[in-house]
């Protein structure tokens, strides 16, 4: 007879080994995975982002020192009484009429405004606001 059990008499040896080196590599190769997909996902969501942020913020810092050189190299002038009927003319952006001797700044469109009204409009605005003429061309 053949049987798969030890016959009585014969010595056997049984070892029984807890999964623990098994069981620490997996926790391990977990870890690993984890961190990884962490990287990668800051490495491509997080990073093109930041940089298209910064990027846009240095693009908006020219464009206003790019404005603020523009409305400060327009005509300034000092009003005359003979120049133009006074009473007739007022200054779009505070509806205040013109008295003589204020400064105005003239735009490259040819309307007249308060400097103190108009030069913080543009650096706003970088527009007329009477016809939208672009103080900054081509942008």
């Amino acid at each position: 007879l053949h049987s798969d059990y030890p016959q009585e008499g014969i010595r056997v040896t049984a070892m029984i080994e807890m999964g623990a080196t098994q069981c620490l590599w997996k926790i391990y190769l977990c870890a690993y995975s984890l961190i990884l997909t962490f990287v990668a996902y800051v490495l491509i969501c997080c990073t093109p982002g930041q940089i298209m942020i910064r990027h846009e913020e240095r693009r908006a810092q020219m464009m206003k020192s790019e404005l603020r050189k523009a409305v400060h190299s327009l005509e300034l002038r000092k009003l005359k009484k003979d120049e133009f009927d006074l009473a007739e003319e007022t200054c779009v952006v505070c509806l205040e009429t013109y008295k003589p001797r204020e400064i105005v700044r003239i735009l490259t469109c040819r309307h007249i405004f308060h400097k103190r009204c108009i030069d913080r409009w543009l650096l706003k605005r970088g527009i007329c606001p009477i016809c939208n003429y672009a103080i900054i061309q081509g942008n």
